[in-house]
C-alpha cells in the first residue's frame, strides 16, 4: 500500500553552490488499530523531485513512531550532490508505504504541519525589488537584471566635493524576507562646472591627478547619445589638447576600446571613435600628459652665496628656484607660478602667488627668513604648482619640496655638583632645552656614562627635565663625573662633557662581628660573617681591607656587596 502528500512549488532562483537545504517539518501519525504494527516492511519516506532528478530519504519505520504523537523530521543535504540545479518546479513527496499487509481495511491518519524549506539562492534583482538608495538626495532606484545575482543601475545627479575628498553614503532595500548578501562595485565621475587659477581644475568635465615627480593622469567621461536617423557612415569625434596621451577609452559596458579608436597620442587635438564601436552611455576616456614643472631646487642663503640646501636653522634665508618645461606651450612668459608652503602639520605657512615665468622657462620665488615663534621646528613642504593661461587649462605642472627647520639645544644640569658618602642615593637631573624659543623639548633621548663605567639612558620627569638615580655603595673615596648626549627629532644633538661632578669622602666604618663562641674541631676551619657598613649612611661598603690580629694563617672572602667571610 503506497499513500503519497504532495508540496510543490516554482523555484525561480539559481542554486548557490556549497549551500545546504534545509527541510524541517512535524508529523504524526493516528492508527485506528493494531495492525500496523505487525508490518515489518513499513517505511515513511520523503522525496525531492526538480528537473526530472528524484530523490529520496528515509524517515524511521512506523512501527517505530508513537501513535498519534507529533514527531520532528528535517533532512539537510547538498543539492549539487543530487544533481539538483534550479531554477525549476520543485516536488517535495511524503510517501507511506506499507507493503507486507494484504487488503487492510483500517485507518492510518497522516498529519505534516510547520513545513520549512530553507535554501540559498541567487535572485534576480528584479525578483526580491532589489533597490539602491542615495541619501544624499533621498532617492531609491530600482536595479535593473543583468543575470541570477547580477544587476546595475545608472544614477544622473550632482554630488558636490572637497579639497582632499568627501564621503557619500549609499545603502541597499529588498522585499527579502532572509538573510540578504551583496556585493557591490561603484564608479562615479566627477565634473566641473567651472575653475580657477587657484584651485587649479582643468577642463569642464574632466580631472586630474599627480603625484611628486609623475606624469599628470587625466580621466574625461564623456556622454555619448547616437540619433535614431542616424544609421551607418557615423562617428564621434573629441577635442583634446594635443598634449595628452590617450591610454585607455573605456566604452559604456566597460570594454577598452583604446585600439580602435583614432588620434590617441601626442600632437592630435581630436580623439575619434568609429561608428563600427561607438555605443550609446558615457564613455571614459584616461590621458598622460607631462609634468611641466621640470625642476624645483632650494637654496640656502650663506654670506652673500645661495647654496642648495634642505636643512635650516632659525634666521636662515630660503629660496626656491626652478624651470617650468616650454615644450608645447606657445607663449609660456605669459604665464604664472605659485608657491605654498605648509607646516609640519600641514597647516598653510607662507604662499606666493603670480609669479611670472621667463621666456626661457625659468622662475624665482622671494626670499624667505625663518624669523621668530612662526617657524617652528620639523619637515615643511613646499608645492610648486604652474599652469598655462588659457581658459581651457591643459597645461599644468606640480613638484613638492621637502626641508628640514632644526632648532638649537641647550644641556644643563639642575645640580652640577655632589659631595656625598658611599652608599648615599644620587638623583642626577639635567634640562634639555630648545634655545631658539626658549622652550622644554619633551620626550627626546638622553644617555649617560660616568668616569667609572656606567652608563644608561635617562627618563623623562616633565617640564624638560630628565632624571636617573644611581647607587654609590661601591664607589671608592675620590672624584667622578658624569657626560650626556641629546637627541630629539628635528633639534640639534648635543653633548655635554663633564656636566655633573660627584665627589665621595670618607666616613667611618662599622663591622658587625659574631658575638658567640665559634666552635671548630682542632686542626680544622671555622667560618664567620663580617658586615661592613657606613657609620654615617649604614649602607653596605665595598671593597675594603679587613685584617685580624688572628695568630693561624686566615683568608677573607669578599662578597662585593658589603659582606665577607
Amino acid at each position: 500500500m503506497d499513500s503519497y502528500l504532495n508540496y510543490s512549488c516554482y523555484l525561480d532562483r539559481e542554486e548557490i553552490p556549497y549551500g545546504y537545504w534545509d527541510l524541517n517539518f512535524q508529523y504524526k501519525f493516528i492508527d485506528y488499530s493494531t495492525w500496523i504494527a505487525d508490518s515489518f516492511q513499513s517505511r515513511f519516506t520523503c522525496s525531492f523531485k526538480l528537473n526530472g532528478i528524484d530523490v529520496e530519504f528515509l524517515n524511521p519505520k512506523i512501527l517505530n513512531i508513537a501513535n498519534n504523537t507529533w514527531e520532528r523530521g528535517e533532512f539537510s543535504f547538498f543539492p549539487e550532490l543530487h544533481g539538483f540545479n534550479p531554477p525549476g518546479a520543485l516536488e517535495v513527496d511524503f510517501n507511506i508505504d506499507i507493503r507486507d499487509i494484504i487488503n487492510p481495511n483500517k485507518n492510518l491518519t497522516l498529519f505534516i504541519d510547520n513545513f520549512t524549506l530553507t535554501l540559498q539562492t541567487i535572485a534576480k534583482p528584479t525578483q526580491i525589488n532589489l533597490k539602491i538608495t542615495d541619501y544624499e538626495h533621498s532617492i531609491s532606484t530600482p536595479i535593473s537584471n543583468i543575470d541570477y545575482g547580477n544587476g546595475k543601475v545608472t544614477l544622473f545627479n550632482s554630488w558636490s566635493g572637497d579639497i582632499g575628498g568627501k564621503e557619500y553614503r549609499f545603502g541597499f532595500e529588498s522585499n527579502s524576507t532572509g538573510t540578504l548578501i551583496i556585493f557591490s562595485e561603484c564608479e562615479g565621475s566627477a565634473t566641473s562646472q567651472s575653475y580657477t587659477r587657484r584651485q587649479l581644475t582643468s577642463l569642464i568635465g574632466s580631472e586630474f591627478t599627480i603625484e611628486n615627480k609623475t606624469t599628470y593622469n587625466w580621466t574625461m567621461y564623456v556622454p555619448i547619445s547616437i540619433p535614431g536617423t542616424y544609421t551607418n557612415n557615423f562617428y564621434s569625434n573629441i577635442s583634446k589638447p594635443i598634449n595628452w596621451n590617450v591610454t585607455h577609452v573605456i566604452d559604456p559596458y566597460s570594454n577598452d576600446r583604446i585600439n580602435d579608436t583614432i588620434g590617441v597620442g601626442y600632437g592630435n587635438s581630436t580623439l575619434t571613435i568609429p561608428n563600427d564601436i561607438i555605443s550609446d552611455g558615457i564613455w571614459k576616456i584616461i590621458a598622460e600628459a607631462p609634468n611641466y614643472v621640470e625642476e624645483a631646487i632650494i637654496f640656502r642663503k650663506s654670506n652673500s652665496e645661495w647654496q642648495k640646501n634642505a636643512t635650516f636653522h632659525i634666521l636662515d634665508t630660503l629660496k626656491i628656484n626652478g624651470t617650468v618645461k616650454n615644450s608645447l606651450i606657445p607663449i609660456i612668459q605669459n604665464t604664472n607660478v605659485s608657491l605654498k608652503v605648509y607646516f609640519p602639520n600641514e597647516t598653510l605657512w607662507y604662499q606666493e602667488t603670480d609669479v611670472l615665468v621667463d621666456p626661457d622657462g625659468t622662475y624665482e620665488f622671494s626670499e624667505i627668513t625663518l624669523n621668530g615663534k612662526s617657524a617652528v621646528s620639523g619637515e615643511y613642504s613646499a608645492q610648486i604648482i604652474w599652469h598655462d593661461l588659457n581658459e581651457n587649462m591643459t597645461h599644468v605642472g606640480y613638484s613638492l619640496l621637502k626641508f628640514e627647520v632644526i632648532h638649537r639645544t641647550s644641556l644643563t644640569a639642575v645640580n652640577n655638583y655632589f659631595e656625598l658618602y658611599a652608599g648615599d642615593p644620587l638623583l642626577l637631573k639635567v634640562n634639555f632645552t630648545d634655545s631658539d624659543f626658549n622652550e622644554a623639548i619633551p620626550f627626546g633621548s638622553i644617555t649617560y656614562n660616568s668616569t667609572y663605567g656606567v652608563s644608561g639612558i635617562m627618563a623623562y620627569q616633565g617640564l624638560g627635565i630628565y632624571i636617573t638615580d644611581l647607587d654609590t655603595s661601591f664607589l671608592e673615596l675620590g672624584n667622578y663625573y658624569f657626560s650626556f648626549n641629546a637627541t630629539n627629532g628635528y633639534y640639534e644633538d648635543i653633548y655635554a662633557k663633564d656636566l655633573i661632578h660627584l665627589k665621595i669622602i670618607a666616613q667611618p666604618l662599622e663591622l658587625e662581628v659574631p658575638h658567640v663562641v665559634l666552635s671548630a674541631m682542632g686542626n680544622n676551619y671555622f667560618i664567620c660573617q663580617i658586615n661592613v657598613t657606613g657609620a654615617i649612611t649604614g649602607a653596605f661598603i665595598w671593597p675594603v681591607n679587613i685584617t685580624t690580629d688572628w695568630i693561624n694563617p686566615y683568608t677573607v672572602t669578599p662578597h662585593d656587596n658589603g659582606t665577607y667571610t
